[in-house]
């Protein structure tokens, strides 16, 4: 079992995941949840057993990443997850250097929180039997797989309007460096990615009986011949032909 506080200044939210999430079903034992991030602070100070800080990012006085860069500091051994909105995304790219362990969406459904915890879970049991001391090297890799996780999840939420531009404003990265960076990360330009991921929908949108008009207005294209040149480069078929072909 492990120990897990929750900072977030909307009260709301942190009513609901102190008193309803089922903490202890999914291996946290749930501490306390705070409105005030000094409060969480001089809490932390006097309680040395903190396995887990899950924060909000923008709260007024000390906000996240100051919360964050402390901790870092003064308790390294203390993992560190942000609860953000989209609008924060710039905000926790600064945090990359901070070791923190996750990023989770406000907006993400019940299962999904579950999920996230799950594996946060299933990575502080391998910590326990691995090599007590991470090196440089290794924070930094870890660094890179957090901000891999927040381009990911950016794209898959908003596939529609997913652009180089869009994606690099809410991250803050030129489009030209997060281009480079994809490419280098991902093995793939990031434009050939958005296509492929729309391509996928498409197809699953096509087998459910969707219309194409409603296909192609869903994934963001202008008109539906744009959509159907895409489909036809990415499948070597139609659309119409696709979704002839499928059994009613």
């Amino acid at each position: 079992m492990y120990t897990l506080i929750l900072v977030d200044d909307d009260k709301i939210i942190c009513d609901g995941l102190s008193t309803y999430f089922p903490w202890r079903e999914i291996g946290f034992e749930f501490l306390h949840g705070f409105t005030n991030s000094e409060e969480a602070w001089e809490y932390i100070k006097k309680n040395g057993h903190i396995d887990v800080v899950l924060t909000d990012i923008c709260m007024p006085g000390m906000d996240g990443i100051e919360l964050a860069t402390r901790l870092h500091k003064h308790y390294p051994k203390i993992w560190i997850c942000f609860l953000t909105a989209y609008q924060e995304f710039s905000y926790a790219y600064k945090a990359i250097n901070l070791n923190v362990r996750k990023y989770i969406i406000k907006s993400s459904q019940y299962n999904e929180l579950i999920r996230a915890f799950s594996d946060l879970r299933q990575e502080l049991n391998k910590t326990k039997v691995s090599l007590p001391a991470k090196s440089k090297k290794s924070r930094t890799a870890n660094a890179y797989e957090n901000t891999e996780q927040l381009i990911l999840q950016i794209i898959q939420k908003d596939i529609q309007n997913a652009s180089l531009q869009s994606v690099a404003d809410q991250i803050g990265m030129h489009p030209s460096y997060l281009s480079r960076y994809f490419k280098e990360h991902f093995e793939i330009n990031f434009i050939d990615y958005i296509t492929q991921i729309k391509m996928q929908y498409a197809l699953q949108l096509l087998k459910k009986g969707h219309s194409i008009t409603d296909v192609s207005i869903s994934l963001g294209y202008s008109n539906e011949n744009n959509f159907s040149r895409a489909f036809k480069k990415y499948t070597g078929i139609t659309p119409r032909t696709y979704k002839e072909s499928e059994p009613i």
